[in-house]
């Protein structure tokens, strides 16, 4: 097995590991929230806007998982039809492409969230304690330069 294989599964299991923290806690905090409204007539005011932020996180953390497995979106009808020989090359050429796409992304994303973190503005408060808009929004760049990565890595894969 190649380094880069082994460092994208080792990426796989910690973002696998996230999902299944992130969806656990999301079934949970939706189950109490249904349960305050049913019988308590209340509710968390923070929840809905954190459960909003927690898909965000998951549907990123699964994007990350999709490219690791080589499930991610693709023109299956290009595959099929391309000889054998142009295969590996148009995979390289593709996943070239996708870094350098994910890369502008990523860079744009790093800048908004310095920008973020320095404006220091809350999303939401839970009595004394503030929670910043800056790290409900970490994944997005995160996000961005995991897929990098796993694009990259998926060059030097021996999966073709």
């Amino acid at each position: 097995m190649s380094f880069a294989k082994k460092i994208e599964q080792v990426l796989a299991r910690i973002e696998k590991t996230g999902i299944v923290l992130i969806l656990s806690l999301m079934v949970g905090l939706s189950f109490a929230q249904v349960a305050l409204r049913l019988f308590f007539s209340m509710s968390l005011l923070w929840a809905d806007t954190f459960l909003r932020h927690l898909v965000l996180w998951a549907g990123l953390l699964g994007a990350c998982v999709a490219a690791a497995e080589g499930s991610h979106f693709a023109i299956d009808i290009l595959k099929k039809r391309v000889p054998a020989s142009l295969k590996r090359p148009l995979s390289v050429f593709t996943n070239i492409s996708c870094v350098f796409v994910l890369a502008v992304l990523s860079k744009a994303a790093w800048s908004y969230f310095r920008d973020d973190l320095e404006t220091q503005s809350a999303l939401f408060s839970i009595g004394a304690l503030h929670v910043p808009t800056s790290w409900m929004t970490l994944i997005i760049p995160v996000g961005f330069t995991l897929l990098a990565v796993h694009f990259f890595l998926a060059m030097f894969s021996e999966k073709e």
